[in-house]
């Protein structure tokens, strides 16, 4: 996990309220630790930039090996990543919860970089203006060349913020 500090989260409203709540802030933190998680990767590749097709695998990849800032094993990577609505899959639950095998299946793995991509996809595409994407706040961009799309990085990070 990015930040394993213990964290408590109270509402006074009423149950119906507060599961109201709960849910709209898992999915809000969500897309914040995917776009993190993103723009990391698009950071790593530097300017030579991310093939958008392999963005899914990319993600999982360094997040599973990173183990400075990421976990350290495909299981807690996966839970990292999985979008809200992933966690009731079945195949999650055996491969996170229950922990059944040490990988996650073929078709789940598969399913599971395939909605990757397509998280990264629709951050540069129907998302775009929804929210502080990446590139609403200038971080990265999509970047067209023939067949090729790749994600780049728009401009380079600031070391330091002086006033």
């Amino acid at each position: 996990m990015l930040n394993q500090d213990p964290k408590l989260l109270a509402f006074t409203d009423s149950v119906q309220d507060a599961s109201h709540r709960a849910g709209f802030f898992t999915a809000r933190t969500y897309h914040f630790t995917f776009r993190t998680a993103l723009q990391h990767l698009i950071d790593e590749r530097g300017h030579v930039g991310l093939p958008l097709s392999q963005s899914g695998a990319q993600l999982l990849e360094i997040a599973a090996s990173d183990g400075a800032i990421w976990p350290k094993t495909v299981r807690d990577a996966i839970a990292t990543l999985a979008p809200p609505d992933v966690r009731e899959h079945s195949d999650y639950d055996a491969f996170v919860r229950r922990r059944v095998s040490e990988q996650p299946s073929q078709r789940f793995r598969e399913q599971f970089l395939a909605r990757l991509a397509w998280e990264a996809t629709s951050e540069f595409g129907m998302q775009v203006s929804v929210g502080r994407t990446l590139e609403s706040n200038g971080a990265s961009s999509l970047l067209s060349a023939g067949s090729l799309i790749t994600l780049r990085r728009v401009r380079p990070r600031t070391r330091s913020l002086r006033c």
